[in-house]
């Protein structure tokens, strides 16, 4: 199966949480090899958020992409030895470092993620796939 690129939502979170590309690229290609099924939920969501009018993350967050279920597929990636344990701990204190006490993500993670976005393409004028 050949690697998708990293959907736009993901590598701007990704550069908000300073988790280097290389380790994005790492984390995935183990996203789109695996064959768990939440991993591969994920991989669809994060793919089916990818799209011009989908840039706000608070419905992605509050779904399918929390920091627990993202904590989760890292760690079966790990399991499924698609990352290594090193690679999965860096992401998974990334991810830990941007979430509040109750478990959910801060609220200026998500006021980051969405100020990365260019106007433009909030507003669907520009559709740019990484």
């Amino acid at each position: 199966m050949s690697t998708l690129p990293i959907p736009t939502i993901l590598a701007r979170a990704f550069m908000v949480m300073e988790v280097d590309s290389l380790l994005q690229h790492h984390f995935w290609t183990a996203l789109c090899r695996s064959r768990w099924t939440d991993a591969q939920e994920l991989r669809h969501l994060l793919c089916l958020h990818d799209w011009p009018h989908c840039f706000d993350v608070r419905g992605l967050s509050n779904g399918g992409a929390s920091p627990q279920r993202l904590c989760e597929v890292i760690e079966q990636l790990y399991q499924e030895r698609l990352l290594k344990r090193m690679d999965a701990s860096t992401l998974q204190s990334a991810i830990l470092d941007w979430t509040d006490d109750k478990g959910s993500w801060k609220p200026r993670t998500i006021e980051t993620v969405n100020l990365q976005i260019p106007q433009q393409e909030r507003q669907g004028h520009v559709h740019k796939h990484s």
